[in-house]
């Protein structure tokens, strides 16, 4: 028996979010409950390594959500977290290095930025315009703007891979700005790990 004392259990139960939970019986309490209990009971000994398996498996939206934010907290507190998952998206909001193994060989290990930018060199950008009819003035003018692989235009939308800098594309942006081409919004179009899963794995069982 390990005995703790109560300004841990305190300060845990506030990490968690437990404090109204604390005398219910855990057989009574939610998926998502159940998951914050198991975590506090793991961090009454303030561990320096935490390793989860599937810790979303089975939770409601919010439940997940909630839990994210625990364990970006924990992350903040300086504690090693070693996620295993098969839910790529909540891995790559979370994560900082993600190992992708398949068939218990590691194919890919390494920062998410880092996987993802070696799965697309280029940069993806997509600007919304508010009239159709300004398509193919925007398709000429991005054709020209430095750094810039391919054009399509489309339904309103004009899509470019490029490997522009950032300055190049604020400087593309005042250009089609001063030609008074008007448009809703310009965003880049990033991989994800669910991507990079799907390049990189061969569906090897």
């Amino acid at each position: 028996l390990v005995r703790v004392g109560a300004h841990a259990e305190g300060h845990v139960l506030a990490l968690t979010d437990l404090h109204s939970e604390k005398d219910d019986q855990v057989s009574a309490c939610s998926r998502g409950m159940k998951q914050r209990a198991c975590l506090a009971k793991t961090l009454l000994h303030n561990p320096k390594l935490l390793i989860l398996d599937e810790p979303a498996s089975g939770l409601d939206p919010r439940a997940r959500i909630e839990f994210r934010e625990l364990l970006k907290e924990l992350q903040r507190m300086g504690k090693t977290i070693i996620v295993s998952s098969h839910i790529l998206t909540e891995l790559s909001s979370i994560c900082t290095t993600v190992a992708i193994i398949e068939a218990g060989r590691l194919i890919a290990a390494g920062a998410v930025e880092d996987i993802l930018k070696s799965l697309r060199p280029q940069r993806e950008f997509i600007l919304d315009l508010l009239e159709p009819s300004d398509l193919d003035r925007a398709r000429a003018l991005l054709e020209k703007g430095a750094g810039i692989l391919s054009v399509t235009a489309q339904d309103g939308t004009v899509r470019f891979s490029c490997t522009a800098t950032d300055r190049e594309i604020a400087d593309l942006v005042e250009r089609v700005a001063a030609e008074r081409i008007p448009f809703i919004g310009l965003r880049e179009e990033l991989a994800d790990l669910e991507t990079a899963f799907m390049a990189l794995a061969k569906g090897t069982l």
